[in-house]
């Protein structure tokens, strides 16, 4: 017959519990293809669960469980097998269901384990040279070094320039000088002469006294003071009696005469030329057999004050021979010539 009209849906009942399985039945006949049930209602959502703790980030989580399909509906009683009804049409496609929520995050990952040292790397490249720091502050004074060796000797200067001339030494002893003026006694008189110093005319002493122009020889006959004698003329050499001898004559020994059975005396006389700042000797000699008994110095010419007789000696010609010669040396002490007499009392 005809197929029937769909019935309407029962409401749905309650979920049975699950049934010991019943043994299985013999199979039935093919019943006839039902028409397709309405579709059920969407179930309810199920309720979002709490969020656990953020960790690293999960694998990603399986997909949700799917909804539990609707109960089905209870079985219709089987109607009477009908006639193979037409094949019904395609019924509509049931309507999408919603996306269902996420599901939870999953729990944090642990840490990983640390990993191997990586490979050591190439050397770097050389920087470049660094500019030159600040100059440090000077250090401390060092300790004084030892003493080096002597060094050479230099080589000698070149000779200074000659001084200036000294002061005039005071007379040695055997010279003097006069401190004035007095006149020339005649031979065998005495006069009375002033002298810086008389120590080395004693008595009996025989004298020179010359001032360059005048000169005579004599014999001591009193020592007045240390500075003044009293001389008797025994010849004059130069001048003549009754002359004044001047101030600053040359008054020097002559030696002791010892005047031969004759008594007679005679001089001879010798010059020389002394130049400025030097030593001159002058020798004169007795004529033929005559002996000295005595002799001096005087000044020809030049000053008499920068000459200073340094010697004056009797000597000899020959080798053991008689004593027939006068020796003098004198200094001259400034500039310019000075030329000097040497004198020789002699006798027979």
């Amino acid at each position: 017959g005809a197929t029937g009209a769909t019935g309407a849906a029962g409401s749905t009942g309650a979920t049975g519990g699950t049934g010991s399985n019943g043994a299985t039945g013999a199979t039935g006949s093919i019943g006839a293809t039902g028409s397709n049930g309405a579709t059920g209602a969407a179930g309810p959502t199920g309720a979002t669960g709490t969020v656990g703790p953020a960790g690293a980030t999960g694998a990603t989580g399986a997909a949700g469980v799917q909804g539990n399909t609707g109960a089905t509906g209870a079985a219709g009683a089987t109607g009477a097998t009908g006639s193979v009804g037409a094949t019904g049409s395609v019924g509509p496609a049931g309507a999408t269901g919603s996306t269902g929520s996420n599901g939870a995050t999953g729990a944090t990952g642990s840490i990983g384990a640390t990993g191997s040292n990586g490979a050591t790397g190439a050397t770097g490249s050389i920087g470049a040279t660094g500019s030159n720091g600040a100059t440090g502050a000077a250090g401390p004074t060092g300790s004084t070094g030892a003493a080096g060796p002597t060094g050479a000797a230099g080589v000698q200067g070149n000779t200074g320039a000659a001084g200036p001339a000294g002061a005039t030494g005071a007379n040695g002893h055997g010279s003097t000088t006069t401190s004035g003026t007095f006149v020339v006694a005649a031979v065998g008189s005495t006069q009375v002469v002033n002298v810086a110093d008389s120590t080395a005319f004693p008595v009996n002493e025989y004298v020179l006294i010359s001032d360059g122009t005048h000169a005579m020889t004599g014999q001591v006959t009193v020592v007045n003071s240390g500075t003044q004698i009293t001389v008797k003329t025994l010849s004059v050499v130069a001048g003549a009696s009754g002359n004044t001898m001047a101030t600053g004559a040359k008054v020097s020994f002559s030696g002791v005469s010892t005047i031969g059975a004759s008594g007679s005396l005679t001089t001879s006389s010798g010059t020389g030329s002394c130049g400025s700042f030097s030593t001159c000797t002058v020798t004169v000699t007795c004529n033929g057999t005559q002996v000295v008994t005595g002799g001096g110095l005087r000044v020809a010419t030049g000053a008499v004050g920068q000459l200073h007789m340094t010697q004056s000696y009797p000597s000899s010609s020959a080798a053991n021979g008689p004593v027939n010669q006068w020796v003098v040396t004198a200094e001259n002490i400034a500039n310019g010539t000075v030329t000097i007499q040497a004198l020789a009392i002699c006798t027979q």
